[in-house]
């Protein structure tokens, strides 16, 4: 590095122009592998064995909608999950409010074993912890910056109750649950239990059964609504004295993180294509710079080739370095978003890659200035240009 000491000014515009090139091409290449891995990651998290029921109020308690009484034929609803065994049963997508960051959307876990996520720190609440009086909550990472800290244990405000961390998840190749919120039935505040019931006044309360090992989940769901005293009206629908039920076997919905607005893809790649051409003018200010030196190098015998070299090797030193800092600045400013950095085997091999990537093409890209100036311009005109500047 010390030959590039001379021409500090160009090295750092050149370092700075690099470092942001990589940063905007991290970010458009991330978009186009993102879909891919995040398809893996909700083929990782999807169980085999899916079925739903959506329940409601029958039309006849809606006349009078005492809210006393439906709120107790909902709790009787939910109360009655229990002893399914290896089925997972919970419901998805209820709306809860982080308070100043709002409205977010969050599962319930009812009963069966834990959700087959990867947790990145903490754990899942115990039984103990579930059958006590304590309110317990998993987040996804990116959730964690709503979190405060007391007695060296993480807890959100939900619904303006109080809920203790126990674990932090996060997909293995993608941001699929990074902002997810799972709570768990027997340990929910009187509020959100208040958002069900607004649930289940709009036949929206979906309770979803899962499971990879039992192909009786359709049967298991089908027998609890019979145990509601519901019959069949036709196929799909049940109705009873308290309840109207819609069954599916279908479970819940994914919805995509890795499509941001089409305008950040193509900022990104314009942003990318400013900074290769304010790359190509600061090599030709360098190249006008260091004419007399090249001049002087061909005089005494350099061929093309190695001068062409030489600047190569100068390049490379200062992509490297820019490379480097692009990382860091993404590394940096992921902790700083979620707290919590998590690196993988395929994070690495993916980063690699992409920067392989973008190595390659910048690297070829910026060469053009060098490779006419050097091949095209004979030493006397160099010189003469050189003195000339």
């Amino acid at each position: 590095m010390k030959e590039l000491a001379r021409y500090k000014i160009h090295a750092v515009v050149l370092i700075l122009g690099f470092c942001i090139a990589s940063v905007m091409f991290s970010y458009s290449f991330g978009i186009m592998v993102n879909k891919e891995a995040e398809q893996k990651d909700i083929e990782a998290c999807q169980y085999q064995y899916t079925a739903c029921f959506y329940a409601s109020p029958t039309e006849n308690a809606n006349v009078c909608p005492e809210r006393d009484a439906l709120t107790q034929d909902m709790l009787t609803l939910l109360d009655g999950i229990k002893e399914t065994g290896d089925i997972v049963v919970h419901t998805s997508f209820i709306n809860v409010n982080l308070g100043v960051y709002g409205v977010c959307t969050a599962n319930i876990y009812f009963d069966g074993q834990m959700p087959k996520y990867r947790l990145v720190k903490g754990d899942f609440p115990t039984e103990e912890q579930l059958q006590s009086d304590g309110r317990y909550v998993v987040l996804g990472i990116n959730k964690k910056d709503a979190t405060y800290r007391r007695d060296g244990r993480d807890y959100i405000l939900i619904q303006e109750d109080e809920y203790e961390v126990t674990g932090y998840i996060s997909a293995k190749n993608s941001t699929i649950l990074d902002n997810k919120i799972l709570l768990f039935y027997s340990s929910i505040g009187d509020r959100i239990k208040q958002n069900l019931l607004d649930y289940y006044r709009m036949a929206m309360l979906n309770i979803i059964y899962e499971s990879d090992t039992n192909s009786e989940t359709y049967t298991y769901m089908s027998d609890y609504i019979h145990s509601l005293d519901a019959y069949e009206e036709e196929y799909g629908t049940y109705e009873s004295s308290n309840y109207n039920i819609m069954v599916s076997d279908s479970g819940e919905q994914w919805y995509s993180t890795a499509e941001p607005l089409p305008m950040y893809g193509t900022w990104s790649k314009l942003i990318y294509l400013f900074c290769i051409v304010m790359l190509l003018y600061v090599m030709e200010l360098w190249m006008q710079q260091r004419r007399e030196e090249f001049a002087i190098r061909k005089a005494f015998g350099y061929s093309d080739a190695k001068i062409m070299g030489l600047i190569m090797a100068q390049m490379a030193k200062l992509l490297l370095v820019a490379v480097v800092m692009s990382e860091l600045i993404i590394s940096l400013l992921t902790y700083a978003d979620v707290g919590i950095y998590v690196l993988n085997t395929k994070d690495i091999f993916d980063r690699v890659v992409r920067e392989l990537i973008f190595a390659i093409l910048t690297f070829l890209f910026v060469s053009i200035i060098p490779f006419i100036r050097i091949c095209t311009e004979k030493p006397m005109v160099l010189l003469c240009r050189g003195k000339a500047g």
